[in-house]
């Protein structure tokens, strides 16, 4: 509130009781409903509602967070401040690279822009693959770099109070005396990412995030390097997200917790899915690019992969011992950014697009599975999603197994004989596994020559190509990583070697 009304201050008027309502209804909603979540954000909306005399209007499924206040003290719809974002055209951008505005991220990225600047630091919560610290990226990097320096670090289970006090020395200098700041007369964006990860000792202290607080609300911290003496540590916005404490997921200290405005990061709705992962998929896979049949299937991939998220999403629940069972929003990412691995000159027809799709849900999906009833029944999904929403005649084509690799091209040698690319990389279909097969044993046997210590023996039968295409696969992708489980020599390590 106190934010929303320096414009007031500066320009030394005084708003309109209806103004003044509005502004205070919009501050209740991110204040006291700041933690809420969608269920409670409607209870919360119609009393609120009851007891307010200018309150939003009232449409079918928008509550008082999707209204803001304009300079003219009315209400009005964050959607009308979306700007439609376009697919680049003028090169192929990868997946990664990609950020979406949404009305959520919209929303948070207002609070931030209302609360950093002012010294106001700011935690985001909620759950697993919310967009919590993508949204967070978002507004930090498109900071002025002239005022705004950016330093992220991310904590983690080891992460010590040293770590974070030298991490925060390494982006200040000294100033005047004992007073220390970023340089050049700069501010800076501290992020701190997972900051409830750091471990709980004996007597139930997160020492960790005990520094973290002195840093924040005391605006310095003792010396390492000489004992005693205080540091004062200003010009740093601190901003910070976690997930949802309980389940094995540690909480933070109370202590700290109130030196943060606190924000719970709702799940995006259905709409805004679609519109994220579809705006990427029909701009890359457009009719200007592709064949006609090709674009009307890509327009059908996004529902396709939510209808199909929201069935495994609803069966497949995790337990003591599936208790990596979990479906977010990450898993929706991994499938479109197995399809961005493939160029688009290899898409050649309809059903080559639809196989892919079917590959890429079986790696996100299938392979966290344990035991095969549940791999049979998630296979049996993905063929009755593809009947159901993309086309029977697809259900049909596409039956069986099925592999995409990107290491079976030959390499390429110039006019004058010199190899110019050793290793290209091309995602493509998988005709046979012979094939796959004569090319992992040259590079065993490649590996084989040029390391004198440690060879690999691997007899390459089905169930280990199979391995390894998967752990190819993840390797080659951006911010690509995997945890292999599996009983002792049953070749982890070994078929990792061979698919590097």
């Amino acid at each position: 509130m106190e934010t929303l009304l320096e414009s007031s201050e500066t320009n030394k008027t005084v708003y309109p009781e209806d103004h003044i309502e509005r502004l205070f209804i919009y501050s209740l909603c991110w204040s006291f409903g700041g933690l809420l979540e969608l269920e409670n954000r409607k209870i919360f909306d119609t009393t609120l509602r009851s007891l307010a005399q200018f309150p939003p209007p009232s449409t079918d499924d928008a509550t008082c967070w999707e209204y803001f206040v304009t300079d003219k003290g009315q209400w009005s719809h964050w959607s009308v401040q979306i700007v439609p974002w376009q697919y680049p055209s003028d090169y192929d951008p990868k997946f990664a690279e990609l950020l979406i505005p949404t009305l959520d991220s919209l929303r948070y990225q207002s609070i931030l822009q209302m609360m950093l600047p002012n010294g106001r630091p700011v935690l985001f919560t909620g759950g697993p693959g919310v967009s919590k610290t993508a949204t967070m990226l978002q507004y930090i990097q498109n900071l002025d770099p002239e005022m705004y320096n950016l330093k992220m670090t991310p904590f983690s289970f080891v992460t010590t109070p040293e770590i974070f006090q030298r991490t925060l020395e390494s982006c200040v200098e000294k100033r005047q005396g004992k007073t220390f700041g970023p340089p050049g007369g700069k501010k800076t964006t501290f992020f701190i990412d997972d900051i409830s990860m750091p471990v709980i000792n004996s007597w139930g202290d997160q020492i960790t995030n005990e520094i973290v607080r002195q840093a924040i609300g005391e605006v310095g911290m003792y010396s390492l390097d000489k004992p005693g003496e205080w540091r004062n540590i200003i010009d740093i916005g601190y901003c910070a997200a976690m997930v949802h404490p309980g389940g094995g997921r540690n909480d933070i200290p109370h202590r700290l917790k109130r030196q943060f405005v606190l924000l719970n990061v709702t799940m995006p709705s259905l709409f805004a899915i679609d519109n994220i992962f579809g705006s990427i998929i029909r701009g890359r896979l457009s009719a200007s690019k592709v064949e006609a049949s090709i674009a009307e299937v890509a327009a059908k991939l996004t529902d396709a992969t939510i209808f199909l998220w929201q069935k495994v999403q609803a069966k497949m629940l995790p337990t003591p011992a599936k208790f990596h069972y979990m479906f977010n929003m990450r898993e929706l990412s991994r499938v479109f950014a197995g399809i961005f691995e493939a160029p688009l000159k290899s898409i050649r027809d309809d059903v080559y697009l639809v196989r892919l799709w079917k590959h890429e849900c079986e790696r996100v999906f299938m392979d966290k599975l344990t035991n095969q009833p549940d791999k049979d029944w998630v296979g049996k999904a993905i063929l009755n999603t593809i009947a159901e929403c993309i086309g029977e005649q697809f259900s049909e084509q596409v039956t069986g197994k099925c592999y995409f690799v990107n290491f079976l091209q030959e390499p390429i040698f110039d006019e004058d004989g010199v190899c110019v690319d050793e290793r290209p990389k091309l995602y493509e279909y998988v005709e046979t596994l012979d094939l796959v097969r004569q090319k992992a044993l040259s590079f065993q046997n490649q590996f084989n020559e040029e390391t004198k210590a440690g060879k690999l023996e691997l007899v390459l039968f089905e169930y280990a190509l199979e391995h390894m295409m998967r752990i190819s696969r993840l390797i080659n992708m951006d911010r690509g990583s995997a945890m292999l489980v599996g009983v002792g020599g049953s070749g982890k390590q070994s078929l990792t070697r061979l698919a590097s």
